[in-house]
């Protein structure tokens, strides 16, 4: 039997399978003689990616700021940057619409915000933090994990603005509060799964592949987690 930990290595097997069957060529880290990009030190973040430029993506100065804020002090991942970015763009879409400053008719996507007044900011309150929430609980069927991702993402923003940027005098998420989460389940390979699993790992043409066995074969026989495998 395996926990969720097995899991995540079936899918790092995958990968490593579909990764092989192609030219070879690795495209992690900054290596140029691998043939993978290697970007100027002043163009990576604190985690060595390249770090992007919000306003192409259709970000106001402002949110483009407060995303290089947290990528560069608060050293988040790149990942986590753009889902933040994501999480902030629908608000102010969903802003636009409730302040009757755009039409939503055809669906919030098509929202531009790029040319957004900081000024609007101001108007926020409570109660349009909970609508927004409301929102995307409704018409997205956000689950809570979700939407208490977007209320971390609404925290840190707002938190940034009062304090930081000075874009408002209070911070209307002060109060907010997340969902609740009702815990999940482990989930669990079988016995056939399991030895499916070992299989693939045996027979895969990875690099990794002797790494890969002896991880599961620990997995699958002592149970442990993760950060204790990491720790050996």
């Amino acid at each position: 039997m395996m926990g969720a930990a097995g899991v995540y290595w079936w899918g790092l097997l995958t990968k490593d399978k579909k990764r092989a069957a192609g030219d070879g060529r690795r495209t992690t880290g900054c290596e140029a003689r691998r043939g993978a990009p290697c970007w100027p030190p002043a163009e990576r973040g604190v985690n060595g990616a390249r770090m992007k430029d919000f306003t192409e993506q259709g970000a106001p100065l402002f949110l483009a700021d407060f995303l290089n804020y947290i990528e560069t002090i608060k050293g988040k991942s790149s990942n986590t940057t753009q889902v933040y970015f994501y999480d902030l763009r629908l608000f102010f879409r969903f802003l636009l619409v409730r302040y009757k400053v755009a039409d939503g008719q055809d669906g919030l996507d098509k929202i531009d915000i790029s040319d957004m007044d900081a000024s609007l900011l101001r108007r926020v309150a409570l109660g349009d933090l909970y609508a927004f929430l409301s929102y995307v609980n409704r018409e997205r069927a956000n689950s809570s994990h979700a939407r208490a991702r977007k209320v971390a993402t609404l925290k840190s923003f707002f938190n940034y603005a009062s304090t930081k940027a000075g874009l408002v005098e209070t911070n209307p998420a002060s109060e907010l509060e997340s969902p609740k989460i009702v815990k999940r389940l482990p989930r669990y390979l079988n016995i056939d799964e399991s030895k499916q699993l070992l299989q693939t790992a045996g027979e895969s043409e990875s690099s990794q592949r002797e790494r890969n066995y002896a991880m599961l074969t620990l997995f699958l026989n002592c149970g442990m987690r993760l950060s204790e495998l990491v720790g050996i």
